[in-house]
């Protein structure tokens, strides 16, 4: 019987299931090579062009220049985004070549279970919003207006899980239209739908976050993205007009990795086993071109960033990690970030590094030094060289981390 080359066949995919099972036993020292190999299986079983080994060169791969070169600007406390280190914090990050800022106000229920969303001390005002997007206009900046809603309860967004489901959505979607309405007079050049709530997505809530885009785009006509946390299905896609990734992929339980050993992390599966697991037997490659190729939709990394801590690239996402600082693991993520994701440029458009404080010095606080800021850290020079470099500007060059 002739094969179809398109697809594998059945006995090959159990061959692979069998050996990505077999390989979480593999010894440690052989694990990395091991998962490297079943990398290649999987590429030559599903055609996927997106999961190259580090360093390994296409036509079209050289790098390329994000679209949107962007860097998250959230605020916790009401009346910051008015003060002049704020001012002074939006200047500073207009210098690194930057072109779009993301920001970030955000409301709070009581608890996952409560469908009410309402503003607090830690929430910008209207006014403070609206200074802040005319604050980066005024530097050439794009705005991407991003509002979050969490419980209060120490529960994450993602667990939202309300008694009355329909007035949650209601409720939510009020909140969207004041900020869509904001947005749209205000010429902000892009508004998130919403941000990680992934328990809210699934199918069973299509029809409602339908009705809610096709209410936004009534008020706000420039481009809408949604932006998801782990690997989980959202049910709009086809709705949106950028399919936006928070990736805080895990990439090496190394203290401190190299930038091979960072970027490889994004082009071959997990010598974690259990990050294999939920990953799919995939790398975070595979899985997000996956998404592109299925939906046709451009990807945007809606957030990415690192803590500057020993240890934190293993679990980027875990703002609650902690250890001896290391400015240099920070920079050295950036750096493979960089160097791995602009040769995807024709599908992935950009980032939003997550973040940057409205602050002068946040770096020089215990939780600044080693919070997710580049700010004022070897971090901030890597940043400004790719986005510099990006967007065309003339720089004299940083020098790269220690790799």
């Amino acid at each position: 019987m002739a094969i179809d080359p398109r697809r594998p066949p059945r006995a090959a995919i159990q061959s692979f299931y069998r050996a990505a099972r077999q390989l979480v036993r593999v010894a440690s020292s052989r694990r990395a090579e091991a998962f490297a190999l079943l990398g290649a299986m999987a590429v030559v079983l599903d055609g996927s062009t997106g999961a190259l080994p580090y360093g390994q060169k296409r036509a079209g791969s050289a790098p390329g220049s994000f679209e949107i070169r962007g860097i998250s600007y959230p605020s916790y406390h009401n009346g910051t985004y008015a003060t002049a280190d704020s001012t002074a914090a939006l200047a500073a990050l207009a210098k690194t070549g930057a072109n779009f800022v993301a920001i970030v106000p955000t409301w709070r229920s009581r608890t996952i279970r409560d469908s009410e969303f309402f503003a607090t001390d830690n929430t910008e005002s209207d006014q403070h919003v609206l200074k802040a997007i005319a604050d980066a206009h005024a530097l050439g900046i794009s705005v991407l207006l991003k509002p979050h809603v969490d419980p209060s309860d120490g529960k994450p967004r993602g667990a939202y899980d309300p008694v009355d489901a329909a007035a949650w959505f209601a409720n939510y979607k009020a909140l969207l239209l004041r900020y869509a309405a904001m947005a749209a007079s205000n010429h902000v050049e892009m508004f998130s739908v919403g941000c990680e709530l992934e328990s809210m997505v699934a199918d069973r809530y299509r029809g409602q976050w339908l009705d809610i885009i096709h209410a936004v785009r009534q008020v706000y006509k420039g481009p809408i993205v949604y932006a998801r946390a782990g690997l989980g299905e959202v049910a709009f896609w086809d709705a949106v007009d950028y399919i936006g990734i928070d990736a805080y992929d895990p990439l090496s339980d190394a203290r401190h990795p190299s930038v091979a050993e960072l970027a490889a992390g994004w082009t071959t599966i997990s010598a974690n086993p259990w990050v294999a697991a939920q990953e799919h037997y995939r790398s975070p490659m595979q899985n997000y071109r996956a998404l592109w190729e299925r939906y046709h939709k451009p990807v945007i990394f809606t957030e990415i960033g690192y803590k500057s801590v020993a240890g934190d690239a293993g679990r980027p996402g875990d703002w609650k990690w902690d250890g001896p600082v290391d400015l240099q693991v920070q920079a050295r993520a950036y750096e493979a970030f960089f160097e791995v994701w602009s040769r995807q440029s024709a599908w992935v458009k950009g980032a939003f590094l997550w973040n940057w404080e409205p602050a002068v010095h946040p770096e020089l606080s215990a939780y600044g030094a080693k919070g997710y800021t580049p700010q004022n850290k070897p971090a901030e020079q890597v940043i400004a060289r790719w986005y510099q470099r990006m967007g065309g500007r003339s720089i004299a060059e940083a020098p790269s981390p220690g790799r």
